[in-house]
């Protein structure tokens, strides 16, 4: 994931990162969290051209949706 955040600005719109060993996390609002071994770690990175329309809050529940809509997934 390290690697996504170094490449944020060179990586193209629908990019999908992924990672089965996680050293080391950060969440948002500090939250922290564990891996499971066999698990699957995806950053799926999104540059939508209509983000600079949408409102901080909106945005922040659309993103919460979309994690749960995967999550289910």
């Amino acid at each position: 994931m390290l690697w996504a955040r170094q490449n944020l600005n060179t990586a193209p719109d629908g990019s999908v990162f992924l990672a089965d060993v996680l050293t080391h996390a950060s969440g948002r609002q500090g939250r922290t969290w564990s891996v499971q071994q066999g698990q699957l770690l995806v950053t799926l990175l999104l540059k939508p051209s209509m983000l600079g329309t949408i409102h901080t809050e909106d945005l922040s529940i659309r993103l919460n949706q979309l994690t749960m809509a995967i999550s289910l997934g």
